[in-house]
């Protein structure tokens, strides 16, 4: 319904999409407008499960300018992807010009009130620009049940990225601990680099604790037709998984997924185990080989005579011919090769000469002493 000339109208118009998905919009607006704009004084729709409501104007004299207010209550994320179970409720205040002879530009600002995402409580808001093609974020801010996340820059220079996590039940059940966490993105000509910094303290999730963890990942060159780059360096102390006491833990991968090697060095109070890996991800896996490895304690070394070759999926793990020889004539060659859903496969272990006192310092007892020689084999179907 429109009254008026083409120089002074007003109406109200109603809008129906029946879409089951995102673009499903039903509603009606209020407007009044001109030969050079058309003013919304009020839109109210139905949209994701909730509504949404507010003014906008859009001018088209020079370029198209769109402003607007709108407001956001009750936005049920599921329509856009199952796993996204939430209440959004949002204010969204922004301006887009399109100029006949320049680039587009935005300003923005949303406010995210009081939401649940994934059963997590959430409030937040971000106020930005997009301007000669770069995205400036002027302030970034999500936080919730025990974290807090915080992030300022262009994206296409340097967008810096702080976060804190002082609660870490909140985001794991049965969890605990606090993580701190800073570092930066970059994503320029298409492709994504940056580097990431955590450390956290007095960790423990399920039956595994940790009372100091620091890790640094760098990602560089990471684009639509281009593999990342990645360097991973972590290590933890007082790590305690089970009834397994470890006092330090170091892991470094350097690579990229189609080629890649680790380096990884345990300290027990028993001894100590190092070692190297090569590999690539393929076909919904890992494939690679153990091509390293040194185990020391007490009574000696053990290393591996030749590379373990290595499948590791969802579906299967294999190692094949794990052969560990030591100074003192003591040889183990181990292989498995099992199926984990449903589980099933076999297990084939061999040891020739091997020093039982070796295993007192994990027995705790003490009064195991001559050798061994025999082997084992194990079927499950």
């Amino acid at each position: 319904e429109i009254k008026g000339s083409l120089d002074d109208y007003q109406g109200q118009a109603t809008f129906n999409n029946r879409s089951k998905g995102w673009e499903g919009i039903q509603g009606k607006a209020m407007f009044r407008g001109t030969l050079d704009s058309l003013n919304i004084t009020n839109l109210e729709a139905a949209w994701l499960d909730g509504s949404v409501k507010g003014p906008l104007k859009i001018a088209w004299r020079e370029g198209v300018t769109v402003q607007g207010k709108l407001q956001a209550q009750k936005l049920n994320p599921v329509v856009l992807s199952p796993e996204w179970k939430g209440e959004l409720n949002l204010k969204l205040d922004g301006k887009f010009m399109s100029h006949p002879a320049g680039a587009a530009e935005a300003a923005f600002k949303v406010e995210l009130l009081e939401s649940r995402f994934s059963g997590k409580a959430l409030r937040g808001e971000l106020e930005g620009s997009w301007k000669e093609d770069l995205l400036n974020i002027a302030r970034l801010r999500l936080s919730g049940q025990g974290f807090d996340l915080h992030a300022k820059g262009t994206l296409q220079e340097r967008l810096s990225l702080e976060g804190k996590v002082s609660d870490l039940s909140g985001l794991i059940p049965g969890g605990g601990g606090d993580i701190g966490a800073t570092g930066w993105l970059c994503f320029r000509d298409n492709l994504l680099s940056g580097m990431m910094t955590a450390e956290g303290k007095g960790l423990f999730i399920e039956g595994f604790k940790a009372g100091d963890i620091r890790a640094e990942l760098s990602l560089k060159e990471y684009g639509r037709e281009a593999a990342p780059l990645v360097h991973l360096e972590a290590k933890a102390g007082s790590v305690k998984a089970g009834s397994l006491d470890i006092p330090s833990l170091v892991f470094k991968v350097s690579g990229r997924p189609a080629s890649h090697r680790a380096q990884f060095a345990v300290r027990l109070k028993e001894g100590t185990i190092q070692g190297e890996l090569a590999g690539a991800y393929q076909d919904d896996g890992w494939k690679g080989a153990l091509e390293k490895m040194a185990v020391r304690d007490g009574r000696g070394p053990w290393n591996l005579q030749a590379p373990a070759p290595i499948t590791f999926s969802s579906r299967r793990v294999q190692v094949s011919t794990l052969d560990l020889r030591s100074g003192g004539g003591e040889r183990v060659v181990a292989g498995a090769d099992m199926n984990l859903n449903p589980l099933s496969g076999s297990f084939q272990a061999e040891w020739q000469n091997v020093d039982l006192a070796r295993a007192n310092p994990w027995t705790g007892r003490g009064h195991l002493s001559g050798r061994a020689s025999g082997s084992a084999s194990i079927a499950a179907k």
